[in-house]
C-alpha cells in the first residue's frame, strides 16, 4: 500500500477544501511550497507562501438572453462586464453586459464591420474598448479600435495578423502581437512605443493600477514595462502553483491578479512571494477548467461564466460571501471521500450544486492526506463517528466494511424514493452487488463488461475455461505460444485475480482459499508463463495472434455496442466469449462504486448525489453503462440506428444477461500476490510453497479486517 499511497501531500494542503464557517472571509494558516529551481526557467520560483481565507460563499447560477457563449469578463471600478455572443436564428450578435453589485445590469450591443470579429476587449472608466479584425481577400487584415460611440482604423497594423490582449491605462491602449507589446495613443491609435519580450505575450495585466505587466505562458516568465515604455524587464517566473492557470485582473479585489487555478481561486499581488487561497472550487460546485470568464465586482463578490459539455449555452454565476446568519444556519455540508480523486468529481459537484444550492460539498482524499495510513485512518473515521457522507469504495476493503455493519443498506433508500425502483436496475448486476443477507451496500456510477474472446479452433466445445485446462492445453498444443498476448507474468499475477477473487477468497466465511486446487493451478499457470520478451510472436497485435492461433484468449473490456461490434465483425461473428478462467461468462467491472456510511450525518444529500451519478451517462467518461437497465437498452437502440447489426446487439445483450460475477480489486491481496510470486518467479519457492505462504498471509489479513 505504501507504493500506492506515498504521494506529495504539501500541495494538497495548499489547495485544501476545508474552511471554517464565518460571515466575513479572514486569513488563516500560512503554508509554504518549495520548488525545484533546476528544472528550467518556468520552474525557477523557489517558494510561495499561501494563506487560506476562511469563510463561506454561495454560488447562484443565472442566465442571460443576450449571451450564449461568454468570451471574457472585465472588471471596472465597482462593476464587471461580461462579453460574448448570442446565437439566435443562426445569426450571431455580440453583446457586452454591465453588472453591478446589486445584480442590476445594462446591455450594449457591439457593432462590427461585415466579416469582422473581436479579438480583445477592455473597459476603463466606464468606456468600452474592443479590437476588431476584418479579413481581406488578399489575406491581409484590417484592424479597428472601437468604443460604443465609434471606431478608429489602426492604419499601421495592416501587416499584423494577431493583435490581442487589449489593456487601457492612462489614455494609452496597450495591445500585443506575438512577443511585441505596442503602446498606442487613444486619441489617434498611433504607436507611441514598442517593447518586446523573449517569447509570445499571452496576457497583460496591471500592477497597482499603474504598471503594465506582460506574461509569457511558454516560459512562465513575466515582465514589467518600464516607465519609458520602451523596454520590458523580466520580473521573474510565475509560481508553479499558478502555471497552467487562468490569470485575470484583480480589479475591485485586494489583489493585482486573480488566479483561477486547477482546484482553487487565488489572489496574488504580482511579484510577491505570498498569495491567498480565496475559495476551493469543489466546495462551491465550480469546475476550474470549464470557467470561461471570471471577474470581481467588488465587496468580495465575483461573477463569471462556465460551460458544460453537451450544453448549448454557458451558465452564468454569482459567487458571493454568505454573510447572513440565517443562510449559514440553513447551509448543509456534504462530505465525500475516497482513496483518490475521481476525474468526473468536479463536474459532478458542479451539477449537484446547481440542483441543490443549499449544500457545500467537501472532498476528502485519504491517500493524499494520510499516505500509507489512509486505510487505517478511514476505518477509524468510519467507526468513531467522523465518517464522510458518501464514500467511493474502489480500492477499499469493502467486504470488511459490510461485515462490520458500517455501510447503509441502499435498498432502503431506493424503496423510499419515488423517482427510482428496484426494477429499474440491471437485474443480474444487482444480484451480484447484493451481500449474503440480500442487502445492497454499494451502487456503481457505471459498469463495463470484461470478458475474453476465443476461437472455436482452440476452445472446441468448451463453454468455460479453468486454469487446469489451460495448463493442459499449453502443454499439449505447441502451436500456442501463450494464453494471453504480450502481458508479463508479473502483471498477470495482479490482473487475473480480479475475475476469480471470490474463488480465491471467501469474504463471508473469512477464509482464504489459496491452498485450493484452483489456486494452485492458477499459480502453476503463472509460473509456467515465459518472460514476455522471450516469446516470438508472428502476429504484431493481440487480435492477429488470436486469429493465428498463437494465443488462447484476447482480453476485452466492452464499453459500448459499437466497440463490441467492431471486434466481433472482424472475426465474422465467430468469436466465443467464455469469460476468464475460473470466472465463466464474463464479469461486471464497477466504475466508481459508491456507499453511504451508517455514521454519516448528511445521508439524504449523499443519496441525492449518488442518484445523480448513477442516473447519468455523462459521468461515465470511459464509456460503459449506468446501472439502470434503460441505459443499456437505449445504447443498443442507438447502435442499431447508427448501423450496428441486430445480430451483434443481440449477442452483446446475451453476454450482459449471462454475467454472474463481479471483478473485484483487493489492494492487500494484490500486494501479497506481488510479493510472494516474485520469489516463485525467481525460483526461490515452489508453486506449493508459494500457495501456502499466500494462504497464510491472506488469512491473517482477513482475520485482522474482521477483528
Amino acid at each position: 500500500m505504501k507504493r500506492k499511497f506515498l504521494k506529495c501531500m504539501l500541495l494538497l494542503a495548499i489547495c485544501s477544501i476545508f474552511m471554517s464557517a464565518c460571515s466575513k472571509p479572514t486569513k488563516e494558516s500560512i503554508q509554504t511550497v518549495s520548488k525545484d529551481a533546476s528544472q528550467g526557467e518556468n520552474t525557477s520560483s523557489t517558494a510561495i507562501a499561501v494563506s487560506v481565507e476562511s469563510g463561506r460563499y454561495r454560488t447562484n447560477y443565472f442566465s442571460s438572453n443576450r449571451l450564449s457563449i461568454v468570451s471574457s469578463a472585465v472588471a471596472d471600478e465597482g462593476v464587471a462586464y461580461l462579453w460574448g455572443c448570442n446565437f439566435k436564428n443562426e445569426i450571431e450578435t455580440n453583446w457586452i453586459i454591465k453588472y453591478n453589485q446589486d445584480k442590476t445590469s445594462e446591455e450594449y450591443q457591439l457593432s462590427l464591420t461585415d466579416g469582422g470579429y473581436i479579438t480583445a476587449l477592455d473597459v476603463s472608466a466606464g468606456e468600452v474598448y474592443y479590437l476588431e479584425r476584418v479579413d481581406k481577400e488578399d489575406g491581409a487584415a484590417e484592424w479597428f479600435l472601437h468604443t460604443l460611440q465609434g471606431s478608429q482604423s489602426i492604419a499601421w497594423a495592416t501587416e499584423i495578423n494577431n493583435l490581442e490582449n487589449l489593456k487601457i491605462l492612462k489614455k494609452t491602449a496597450y495591445m500585443t502581437d506575438g512577443e511585441k507589446l505596442y503602446a498606442c495613443s487613444l486619441e489617434n491609435v498611433d504607436i507611441l512605443n514598442t517593447a518586446s519580450a523573449e517569447t509570445d505575450i499571452t496576457k497583460i495585466l496591471c500592477k497597482d493600477d499603474a504598471t503594465i505587466i506582460a506574461f509569457c505562458e511558454d516560459t512562465g516568465s513575466y515582465y514589467r514595462l518600464e516607465d519609458d515604455e520602451k523596454k520590458l524587464t523580466k520580473m521573474g517566473s510565475l509560481p508553479l502553483l499558478f502555471q497552467n492557470s487562468k490569470l485575470v485582473s484583480g480589479k475591485n479585489s485586494d489583489y493585482d491578479c486573480l488566479v483561477v487555478g486547477q482546484t482553487a481561486l487565488f489572489g496574488w499581488n504580482i511579484g510577491e512571494d505570498t498569495a491567498t487561497q480565496i475559495i476551493s472550487f469543489d466546495t462551491y460546485g465550480l469546475v476550474a477548467t470549464n470557467i470561461s470568464a471570471f471577474a470581481c465586482v467588488g465587496d468580495g463578490i465575483f461573477i463569471g461564466a462556465t460551460w458544460k459539455s453537451g450544453e448549448l449555452e454557458d451558465r452564468l454565476f454569482w459567487l458571493e460571501p454568505s454573510d447572513s446568519i440565517e443562510e449559514e444556519e440553513n447551509e448543509k455540508t456534504l462530505k465525500i471521500a475516497g482513496l483518490s480523486r475521481p476525474m468526473v468529481l468536479a463536474s459532478a459537484i458542479s451539477d449537484f450544486k446547481a440542483l441543490h444550492p443549499e449544500y457545500v460539498v467537501e472532498y476528502i482524499d485519504y491517500a493524499e492526506l494520510y499516505g500509507d495510513q489512509a486505510l487505517q485512518q478511514l476505518q477509524i473515521d468510519l467507526i468513531q463517528g467522523n465518517a464522510p457522507d458518501l464514500l467511493f469504495v474502489n480500492g477499499l476493503p469493502f467486504e470488511a466494511y459490510v461485515s462490520r455493519g458500517i455501510l447503509e443498506n441502499l435498498y432502503e433508500w431506493i424503496d423510499a424514493d419515488d423517482s427510482v425502483n428496484r426494477d429499474d436496475f440491471t437485474d443480474n448486476l444487482m444480484k451480484e452487488l447484493e451481500s449474503a443477507d440480500h442487502n445492497l451496500y454499494r451502487i456503481p456510477q457505471s459498469y463495463s463488461i470484461v470478458t475474453t474472446a476465443g476461437t472455436q479452433a482452440v476452445a472446441g466445445s468448451r463453454t468455460e475455461w479453468t486454469y487446469k485446462a489451460i495448463n493442459d492445453e499449453l502443454a499439449n498444443n505447441k502451436k500456442i505460444l501463450s494464453a494471453f498476448y504480450g502481458e508479463p507474468r508479473e502483471s498477470l499475477a495482479l490482473t487475473l485475480p480480479l475475475y476469480m477473487i471470490h474463488t480465491l477468497v471467501d469474504y463471508e466465511k473469512v477464509e482464504s482459499n489459496f491452498n485450493s486446487d484452483e489456486a494452485i493451478s492458477f499459480l502453476r499457470f503463472l509460473n509456467n508463463v515465459q518472460p514476455h520478451i522471450q516469446i516470438q510472436y508472428k502476429a504484431e497485435n493481440e487480435m492477429d495472434a488470436l486469429r493465428n492461433g498463437e494465443i488462447i484468449f484476447a482480453q476485452l473490456m466492452i464499453l459500448s455496442p459499437e466497440m463490441f461490434a467492431e471486434t466481433d465483425d472482424s472475426f465474422n461473428g465467430e468469436l466465443l466469449y467464455l469469460g476468464y478462467p475460473d470466472a465463466a461468462g464474463g464479469s461486471f467491472y464497477l466504475n466508481l462504486p459508491m456507499s453511504i456510511p451508517t455514521m454519516a450525518e448528511e445521508k439524504y444529500g449523499a443519496w441525492e448525489f449518488m442518484k445523480m451519478m448513477f442516473s447519468s451517462e455523462y459521468y461515465a467518461t470511459r464509456g460503459g453503462w449506468i446501472p439502470l437497465q434503460s441505459g443499456f437498452v437505449t445504447s443498443l437502440e442507438n447502435a442499431r440506428a447508427n448501423g450496428v447489426s441486430e445480430e451483434s446487439t443481440k449477442k452483446l445483450e446475451k453476454i450482459q444477461k449471462d454475467i454472474c460475477s463481479l471483478a473485484y480489486y483487493d489492494e492487500m491481496v494484490s500486494e501479497i500476490l506481488e510479493d510472494e510470486t516474485s520469489y516463485m518467479f525467481a525460483g526461490a519457492k515452489t508453486v506449493e510453497e508459494t500457495a501456502e505462504q499466500i494462504d497464510k498471509r491472506v488469512q491473517l489479513y482477513l482475520t485482522e479486517q474482521r477483528g
